[in-house]
């Protein structure tokens, strides 16, 4: 009789080895699976912002160049004009120097765009004298170039220029996107209203000093001026 230590091994069929997966090893990766999903989630999606941040533009002035009379403005409020196009004219007070040696009338003077954007405030009207200097129009660009935060007391850390943040956008579709701190207040403001709602913080809250951080606009994040977006500082 042959010794039953030298036989071979009996394979294990196929079914009973599927069984094996799904029973033993099948439930342990998709638990592992579901965790990596749920982090990666609460990371991108759910875990909380640092602070909530409002993209904002400086706001640009076109300034009378000299003293006179407003006689034509082409645009209107909330009118999209692009840089150099003629705004409208105005006729000087008096005739310059080289024109009244050369005997002419004085030459009207034009107002020009000196960036695209969106004409916001219209501060003089046609007819209106103005002097030198004074603010005919204002101008907002037509992307943000930055983003405002206030990061609320107690501070959880000292934040500092070139740190870098994650920028998540409230609107759907959602954008996440990495930028990097421009600079850090050096003292305590107040948080402006227009970040307070977004803040969920109560109405009619007594104002709240907070340190005001400047962060770079990411290339690429579709967002417009005013909008509020979430940022988390790593």
């Amino acid at each position: 009789m042959d010794d039953p230590r030298l036989l071979p091994p009996i394979p294990t069929p196929a079914a009973q080895r599927w069984r094996e997966v799904r029973l033993i090893y099948l439930p342990r990766a998709i638990f592992v699976l579901g965790v990596i999903v749920a982090a990666v989630l609460w990371t991108q999606w759910v875990s909380p912002p640092t602070m909530v941040a409002e993209a904002s533009v400086d706001q640009n002035d076109v300034r009378s160049p000299q003293s006179g009379v407003i006689t034509s403005l082409n645009v209107s409020a909330r009118q999209i004009v692009k840089a150099g196009d003629v705004l409208g004219e105005m006729s000087p007070a008096r005739p310059l120097a080289a024109d009244a040696t050369a005997g002419g009338a004085a030459r009207p003077a034009t107002f020009t765009a000196p960036i695209d954007g969106m004409v916001t405030q219209i501060v003089r009207r046609v007819g209106d004298p103005i002097l030198a200097g004074q603010t005919v129009l204002r101008i907002n660009p037509s992307r943000p170039d930055r983003l405002i935060g206030y990061l609320r007391q107690p501070l959880p850390f000292e934040p500092k220029p070139g740190m870098v943040a994650e920028v998540r956008t409230r609107a759907a579709p959602r954008q996440t996107a990495v930028t990097t701190i421009m600079q850090v207040g050096s003292t305590m403001e107040p948080i402006p209203s227009t970040l307070v709602a977004a803040m969920r913080l109560p109405s009619n809250p007594p104002p709240e000093p907070a340190l005001r951080i400047d962060l770079k606009l990411p290339a690429g994040l579709k967002v417009r001026p005013g909008e509020h977006v979430d940022v988390i500082i790593h």
